[in-house]
């Protein structure tokens, strides 16, 4: 949506909001509207669509104003915006629901469709997610902001991962991680420190990760920080009783890189394996 397009509109709800208009003229004007769609272009059409959505949430009709922007698709998402942000100003959150539910079905489509550079789709998604957050608390509809969060990786990979460690769903977090390749370890230290507390066994996949990408570094101090995290990595595995895995995988990883000579010093050093081997 061009800003001239949007500027029209919001002047059109500037004024009808203001009006004292009855409903018989709203519905007189929207049939003139609805007689003037079919022969519009793309863009007046949604922007005439847009503007009979106004007319018809000033009447209540919010199930019909939800028709017309299905009808319109993510593009409808820019409009949409500011309507929620209305909605959630005036404390009207039961009445933000259904629109929500599109707004963050669709919202990933409308980024990438609106805006080429990445920064700009990261921008708009925190912006929206201070509606959509103050909407969900209200409604207990957490469910309608992690679907937004994760309908649109990775512009909310941030927002994303505070949200899954506020609600100690560590699983989902670290999975997270592991799939967008953050180095966690330093991107998060804190909240990695507080998860090997809590529940440890949720670390692993990150703890794997790390030691494969220091083991290829191949420099002795990469090797040493292997070893730490292999460690960490034993430690976890007889806490869950699962001392088998551990020596399989130890033995694999000595097997695999048998040939890195500094490597398998440091792992006698750090007792992983015997001095023999």
């Amino acid at each position: 949506v061009d800003s001239f397009t949007f500027y029209r509109w919001q002047m059109y709800v500037l004024i009808w909001s203001a009006s004292l208009a009855t409903k018989e003229e709203r519905a007189a004007e929207m049939r003139r509207l609805e007689s003037l769609i079919p022969s519009l272009a793309e863009v007046e059409a949604e922007l005439a669509k847009m503007m009979v959505v106004h007319l018809l949430m000033l009447d209540g009709k919010d199930e019909e104003a939800l028709q017309y922007i299905l009808s319109i698709g993510p593009g409808a998402c820019y409009y949409l915006t500011f309507i929620l942000e209305e909605l959630n100003d005036e404390k009207q959150h039961t009445r933000m629901i259904p629109f929500v539910e599109f707004y963050s079905k669709n919202i990933k489509a409308f980024l990438t469709y609106s805006y080429t550079q990445e920064y700009k789709r990261t921008n708009y998604l925190y912006n929206a997610l201070q509606i959509i957050r103050p909407f969900s608390s209200a409604t207990k509809r957490f469910d309608l902001l992690e679907r937004m969060l994760r309908e649109t990786i990775p512009y909310s990979l941030s927002p994303y991962s505070h949200y899954l460690y506020e609600k100690k769903d560590y699983k989902k977090w670290v999975e997270l991680q592991v799939a967008e390749r953050m180095n966690v370890l330093f991107e998060w230290p804190q909240q990695t420190k507080e998860i090997q507390k809590e529940n440890p066994e949720v670390l692993l996949p990150i703890y794997h990760q790390q030691v494969i990408q220091l083991i290829g570094s191949k420099n002795r101090s990469s090797y040493r920080e292997a070893v730490k995290y292999l460690k960490k990595l034993r430690t976890i595995y007889k806490k869950l009783k699962r001392v088998p895995v551990w020596e399989s995988y130890i033995t694999y990883i000595s097997e695999t890189y048998k040939r890195l000579r500094a490597f398998q010093e440091e792992l006698r050093k750090g007792k992983l394996i015997d001095a023999a081997d």
